[in-house]
């Protein structure tokens, strides 16, 4: 008996399968961020002939009936997800406008990701073949309020801006005198005496000294307003209530240390209920065992 010849499949089925096996392996790419830039890990395709006349109506009909891109970010912490959300997802829909498979997409979206203002660092990208692109970064927490004539900008710990203006709420201490005007969303907001108002927001904001604690002014920061006066004053929750805290942390000089200063507001408060000792101005720079009520 004669053997049947199996018919071999023709060079458009064999391409098609061929694309598609690239298409799958691209989809998986990862795109790292480094400080060098965007590295994207190399596919090697071989046997590629008739691939570059075929590729794009083959390509069409492929994804042809992909669904629509969805990015996770898989990282997001929930204390900045309403936040951010928005100013996260308007700024990559430019990114999904065209063809989601292109080899160059995940690239355009860590590259768009990174320009967001609660992004630090974006670490990674990865496709998946229903079009499914999580994002891995290193994100921005909200820290203190500065506030600037009538607006309210939120800033990390470490002065960089975040995007958008706030009314003021009272989860976050604010800083009030900066000098300086505020940056760009996502870039370090000038000068040392926003810097010293969150060194000492860092030093008080434990319980309980920082549970009666609203605020931090520097607006006679390193004296340049009156260098006779205290260069920085706590705002508390009393109404009108301040507490003269003298220098920043740091720049102490023949005056209380900062822990000598958190002793005295842990020690009023643990006799009277008050950082303040139950009054609505006192300065605690002055003398190491107590506060004094200016006259």
């Amino acid at each position: 008996m004669a053997r049947s010849k199996k018919k071999k499949p023709g060079i458009l089925r064999r391409c098609v399968g061929l694309i598609a096996s690239v298409v799958e392996h691209r989809q998986s790419a990862l795109v790292r961020w480094s400080g060098a830039g965007v590295v994207v890990s190399a596919c090697v395709i071989a046997g590629t002939m008739g691939l570059s006349a075929l590729n794009g109506d083959v390509r069409a009909k492929l994804f042809a009936s992909q669904p629509e891109a969805d990015v996770i970010f898989v990282d997001l912490p929930n204390s900045i997800r309403e936040l951010a959300f928005s100013d996260l997802h308007d700024e990559i829909l430019p990114a999904l406008d065209g063809d989601w498979t292109e080899d160059r997409a995940c690239q355009l979206i860590a590259q768009r990701v990174q320009s967001v203002g609660w992004v630090e660092k974006v670490n990674s990208v990865r496709r998946f073949r229903d079009g499914r692109f999580e994002v891995r970064c290193d994100f921005r927490l909200p820290f203190a309020l500065v506030q600037r004539s009538a607006d309210f900008f939120l800033v990390n710990d470490q002065g960089v801006r975040l995007p958008g203006k706030y009314r003021y709420d009272r989860q976050w201490m604010i800083v009030q005198g900066v000098a300086s005007s505020p940056p760009e969303a996502g870039d370090l907001w000038g000068g040392d005496d926003i810097q010293a108002g969150l060194a000492t927001i860092r030093a008080i904001r434990d319980k309980p000294v920082g549970d009666q604690i609203t605020g931090v002014q520097v607006d006679n920061y390193q004296g340049r307003l009156d260098r006779h006066e205290s260069h920085i004053l706590l705002a508390t929750d009393r109404a009108g209530g301040r507490i003269a805290w003298g220098s920043a942390p740091g720049e102490e000089v023949e005056e209380n240390s900062l822990a000598r200063k958190i002793a005295i507001l842990r020690e009023n408060f643990e006799r009277t209920g008050r950082v303040d000792g139950g009054y609505a101005v006192i300065d605690i720079s002055t003398f190491p065992d107590k506060f004094t009520i200016p006259g």
